[in-house]
């Protein structure tokens, strides 16, 4: 009981405190978009925000934090359940300090199998044609607006240069997708590590029996329940 009103403590506190890397492009491109908005904010209705974590596949997730300082990973694939024979860091980072500003990165490795790891890196790799097509499109707004003196003129033409870089983002996806094993459970990560506070680490799984192992390789440590998402 006392174990989880701390994880239900710890999980308030967290909020606002950690920045999810997990060796992903969508922080990257939601920096960009919000980037764009900010300075046309005519894009913002325009711009489509990259998948996080939570809804790069339509499968359930499961979110829990444990309490450890060293964690067993059943040596199978996060994502297809099937024997490793490779790994990728899950990692977080934590900032603090006011006048001074230091910067916590934590990781985990997480065991994958090849072809796994391959649909990951090629799913996540499809976002930076909307990073791409987003600055190209501001880009060329910038230079008609100034060349014309009107930001409207220049804002149809720079929609249409982003625009076009949604067909190779949505092929990329589906051609990551096309790897995918019947036993996969999600084309991008399979394990986010969503941030820390003191020895409690929350995770996200995408493949449930992946995370009834590893919770039973790591029955001993102190953790909340487990929250379907």
């Amino acid at each position: 009981m006392a174990a989880s009103a701390e994880c239900d403590k710890l999980a308030r506190r967290r909020s606002g405190s950690h920045t999810a890397i997990g060796g992903t492009t969508s922080g990257r491109w939601v920096a960009a978009s919000t980037m764009l908005s900010s300075w046309c904010p005519a894009l913002s209705g325009v711009l489509v925000e990259a998948p996080t974590p939570q809804n790069q596949s339509a499968q359930m997730a499961f979110q829990f934090q444990i309490s450890a300082k060293m964690l067993h990973w059943p040596r199978k694939c996060a994502c297809c359940c099937e024997p490793a024979n490779a790994s990728i860091r899950a990692s977080a980072s934590k900032t603090n300090g006011k006048r001074v500003r230091h910067t916590t990165t934590s990781w985990w490795e997480v065991p994958y199998c090849a072809t796994c790891l391959s649909h990951k890196r090629a799913y996540e790799a499809a976002s930076w044609w909307l990073i791409a097509g987003s600055f190209v499109g501001l880009a060329v707004w910038l230079i008609i607006a100034i060349g014309i003196g009107s930001g409207l003129g220049g804002f149809v033409p720079g929609a249409l240069m982003f625009g076009s870089s949604i067909w190779p983002f949505t092929k990329a996806q589906a051609a990551a997708r096309a790897q995918m094993k019947p036993t996969c459970c999600t084309p991008a990560a399979a394990v986010c590590y969503l941030g820390w506070y003191g020895t409690f680490h929350t995770f996200q799984f995408c493949n449930e029996a992946y995370t009834d192992e590893f919770l039973q390789a790591n029955r001993a440590k102190n953790r909340s329940d487990v929250r379907r998402i």
